[in-house]
């Protein structure tokens, strides 16, 4: 079968057959998830929509403001964005391992981001992670934990498959005004990608 993560894994599965005799029509087009895993469909985000609304609910109970979490589909279902603003520090750590801990198997890597980072831009979430993260000080690893079935960089689980092991990483990728707030200004001109050419001509 094909997974979420977009690789034919696992290579064997029992899953049940299903025999489809009916498809509900809305005017002129079927009602139905779609099942294929390629980018943007169906399979990617739905399954996750619960998991999401979960891990807002886990992390506010903490104390941080907490502004979007996501399964981003371009996180190939095993990686998740918590965009959140912060009393002080400490509480990142703890949201990224709730995060890490949850029951479910897709949270091999979490990214904290702030809320001037888009949430829905990659590019903007990997300039956090190159420009507000120091390895040694902002990243956390746990080796060994529960890895998706999914995942290809994952070790299978002799006599247990389809289930693998791996690690888990927790990024803090949010600007640290503890470590100076101008530092982590954006230097982007004013009203940057708000002003239109066509506003301005007749």
């Amino acid at each position: 079968m094909n997974a979420p993560t977009m690789y034919f894994l696992p290579r064997e599965q029992k899953i049940p057959r299903i025999d489809v005799t009916a498809i509900t029509m809305r005017g002129d087009r079927p009602i139905y998830r779609n099942h294929q895993t390629v980018p943007e469909t169906d399979h990617q985000p739905l399954p996750r929509l619960c998991h999401e609304a979960v891990l807002y609910n886990r992390i506010a109970e903490i104390g941080l403001t907490v502004h979007d979490v996501r399964f981003p589909t371009w996180g190939a279902a095993v990686s998740c964005i918590l965009q959140v603003s912060y009393p002080r520090e400490g509480f990142v750590n703890d949201a990224l391992m709730q995060a890490m801990g949850a029951p479910w198997l897709n949270t091999k890597m979490v990214v904290a981001i702030s809320p001037d980072t888009d949430i829905d831009n990659p590019g903007a979430v990997y300039r956090a992670m190159a420009t507000r993260v120091d390895p040694a000080r902002d990243i956390v690893v746990v080796p060994g934990t529960r890895g998706s079935p999914y995942d290809p960089s994952a070790a299978p689980v002799p006599g247990h498959e389809p289930f693998r092991l791996v690690g888990k990483i927790g990024i803090d990728a949010t600007a640290k005004p503890h470590r100076g707030d101008e530092d982590f200004q954006e230097a982007f001109p004013l009203n940057w990608g708000k002003v239109k050419l066509e506003d301005y001509l007749g």
